[in-house]
């Protein structure tokens, strides 16, 4: 492992980052399975929507992960070039930070595990339709529903985080002027943008999974009719 102490203070958050996006995957993955062989509003189908929700909050802590060692780069860049007084107010910071991302972590693991086994179970124990060949073929837009979706959390999480730090230059007497507000400006339209992004992404998903009503085959009795 490299001895620079830049990576070893910053590599934990891009780690965290990785893992948020294998366990996204993963989720997406149980959300497809689920949406896919589901008609609307059905057992089923809202475990599905849970996956998916649960893969979206995924998305934003790995979001945050990847952005927060950005963001901790000032304060870590204490470590190769010492400061005089020492570095032990941005040691407590990044400690800090990284004790509450192993804690978000494990709990972004456990719900993982417990979002694939939920998956399995409910496709074991509720029967598939009829005709849920069809609805997986109605479904190959899911997973670009799912990734819209993904995006625009993606977006909000980014966006929000910098809304609040830059939550100051509301105040144009510290702004300075208005090419100071900037900063919030593109914060506050990158967060609309990525609602937007989210919300079609959900309509899409919507739109991909079978609408809840009279099965496709009628029943024997009605065709001897």
């Amino acid at each position: 492992m490299p001895a620079d102490p830049l990576y070893q203070a910053l590599h934990p958050f891009h780690e965290w980052a990785r893992i948020a996006a294998v366990c996204a995957i993963i989720l997406a993955a149980a959300s497809f399975a689920l949406l896919g062989v589901s008609r609307r509003l059905t057992r089923r189908w809202w475990v599905g929507i849970g996956m998916l929700a649960l893969c979206l909050l995924v998305v934003a802590f790995g979001a945050r992960s990847r952005g927060a060692s950005y963001d901790l780069y000032p304060y870590a860049i204490c470590f190769a070039y010492p400061a005089p007084y020492g570095c032990a107010t941005e040691e407590a910071l990044i400690q800090a930070s990284q004790r509450h991302m192993e804690v978000l972590g494990n709990a972004m693991l456990t719900a993982t595990v417990f979002g694939v086994v939920i998956t399995v179970v409910a496709l074991i124990v509720w029967p598939l339709d009829a005709d849920w060949r069809r609805g997986l073929k109605r479904a190959w837009i899911l997973p670009v529903a799912i990734f819209v979706a993904g995006f625009g959390v993606f977006l909000i999480a980014n966006g929000v985080a910098q809304w609040i730090q830059y939550a100051y230059l509301a105040d144009i007497t510290r702004a300075g002027d208005g090419l100071g507000q900037i900063p919030l400006f593109e914060a506050i339209m990158g967060t609309i943008f990525g609602v937007v992004v989210l919300l079609i992404g959900l309509a899409l998903v919507i739109v991909a999974t079978q609408p809840r009503g009279a099965p496709a085959v009628l029943p024997a009795a009605l065709l001897d009719g």
